[in-house]
């Protein structure tokens, strides 16, 4: 295997976009549209972005794509860091590979192998949020001790989501609490019964652009703190309605934007992305009209075997939602750079440290 760095989406090499179009059947976060994206819209201007791909040397096939970024971890004077390509924007992250769900050792070997032997040397590799019950995720903590790095696993966040399991949304919904169930239809009949109410789901690319202004409206109008890149997210919701993967469910009252919320349903996932409501609209429960709405086309319409809750644990998702699972991050500290050892001295503590100084390898 052969391992080469290119320093934008843009110089990709047409194989390893070909990977990334065949891994988004697995999630949105491991393809193309979200990374091209991601790479159009968030500035880099004192990081460095680092596509790491591995081919196979006999059948010029790509095995992986790294999608990396170079930071500054703060752990010493100026140590060079990798970071996986993540960001609050990102409820996933994960190192896109030909078998995806095999667990495939070779490709992050190669990986690793190639990181550790760069030079300078990095002090620490942080990828972050993973998958931690993805066999790609064991794969990938083998490869990096392999090479030589300390790895930490740590907690990043509670993830909540919904096993449809055949049901109708009906079946779904009476699967609810009583308390749940009887407030929402309530207070939809109350809604409902008010002059000017509209609910839209929009999905076509025609109408993205006036549909986005009123989830901005919204958006500026929530307890929400104003969206840093503006621009991801409408290129994200205008490459998610070509794909036909947008379900952006919008209520109006009098013509005023009262509920929003970005929905991304794609290969049997609807995704709950983003949601917000106008504070004013608080006691009419407007978010929760809007998420039996869009829950009712996930089930029903799209046929949906999951939907996820995405980020957090927050209490309403338990609502809605049937089990927990969670988004664990690594961080492989290099024991052969200072950086890396301050780093292995603050998540592990000095008994390591000073283990790892006795032993004859010098950092560089």
């Amino acid at each position: 295997m052969k391992v080469t760095v290119f320093p934008s989406f843009g110089a990709l090499p047409e194989n390893a976009v070909r990977l990334l179009e065949e891994t988004e059947r697995h999630s949105f976060y491991y393809g193309r549209s979200w990374l091209k994206n991601y790479c159009d819209h968030i500035p880099t201007s004192n990081d460095q972005i680092r596509f790491y791909v591995v081919t196979d040397v006999n059948s010029d096939d790509v095995l992986a794509v790294a999608p990396l970024v170079v930071t500054q971890n703060g752990a010493a004077t100026r140590p060079k860091a990798l970071e996986g390509l993540s960001n609050y924007y990102s409820s996933l992250f994960g190192i896109p590979t030909k078998e995806m769900s095999s667990g495939s050792a070779a490709p992050f070997a190669a990986l690793f192998t190639t990181i550790a032997a760069e030079r300078p040397r990095w002090s620490s590799i942080n990828l972050r949020p993973l998958d931690n019950e993805s066999t790609n995720y064991g794969a990938c903590i083998t490869a990096l001790k392999n090479s030589g790095f300390i790895v930490q696993p740590y907690f990043c966040f509670g993830n909540w989501i919904l096993d449809v399991a055949g049901r109708s949304f009906d079946e779904y919904f009476q699967s609810l609490s009583s308390q749940v169930r009887n407030t929402v239809q309530r207070k939809e009949k109350q809604l409902f019964k008010k002059p000017g109410v509209e609910l839209r789901i929009v999905t076509e690319p025609a109408d993205v652009d006036a549909a986005m202004d009123q989830y901005e409206v919204v958006y500026r109008s929530s307890w929400k703190e104003p969206e840093p890149y503006p621009g991801f997210m409408r290129g994200l919701v205008r490459e998610a309605a070509k794909r036909s993967w947008l379900r952006l469910g919008i209520v109006t009252i009098e013509g005023q934007p009262a509920a929003a919320q970005i929905w991304i349903n794609q290969s049997g996932v609807a995704s709950i992305y983003k949601l917000a409501y106008d504070e004013k609209f608080q006691q009419m429960s407007v978010g929760s009209v809007l998420t039996k709405a869009l829950m009712r086309h996930a089930i029903d319409v799209d046929k949906v075997n999951e939907v996820d809750y995405l980020t957090g644990d927050d209490a309403y998702k338990r609502d809605w939602m049937s089990r927990r699972r969670e988004r664990w991050g690594l961080m492989a500290m290099n024991p052969r750079t200072w950086g890396g050892q301050l780093l292995i001295a603050r998540y592990l503590g000095r008994e390591l440290l000073n283990r790892i100084r006795r032993s004859p390898r010098k950092p560089a």
